[in-house]
């Protein structure tokens, strides 16, 4: 193998060396954080899995609290939108009234017992 290939050959074998003592030092520097900081918030080992399913649900709810925020934007960008009213009175009656012909709607569209 003439010098030069084995040249490029030792050049990446020793920077896949370096790229992957990098990747150890940082996993290892991440480890020593986590550690530290599970210790000062007195967080055991047993605390990890309860801890990382009670994120994961706030994270769905948050998700899906944010989808319906953007949907409701959404409505409001298309003018799907109801008022303005004069006051909250009117507001309520105006709910009142919807929610009388919501119901109306669905009893005729109840199948006869």
């Amino acid at each position: 193998m003439p010098a030069r290939n084995q040249a490029k050959v030792v050049a990446k074998k020793e920077g896949a060396k370096i790229r992957r003592r990098k990747r150890e030092v940082s996993w290892e520097e991440i480890t020593a954080y986590g550690r530290a900081k599970a210790k000062e918030l007195g967080i055991t080992e047993a605390d990890v899995i309860p801890l990382i399913q009670e994120y994961r649900r706030e994270q769905r709810a948050k998700a899906l609290i944010d989808k319906e925020i953007a949907e409701g934007l959404e409505d409001i960008r298309a003018g799907r939108t109801h008022g303005p009213f004069a006051s909250a009175d009117d507001a309520v009656a105006f709910l009142h009234r919807e929610a009388k012909k919501t119901m109306k709607h669905k009893n005729r569209a109840s199948p006869a017992r």
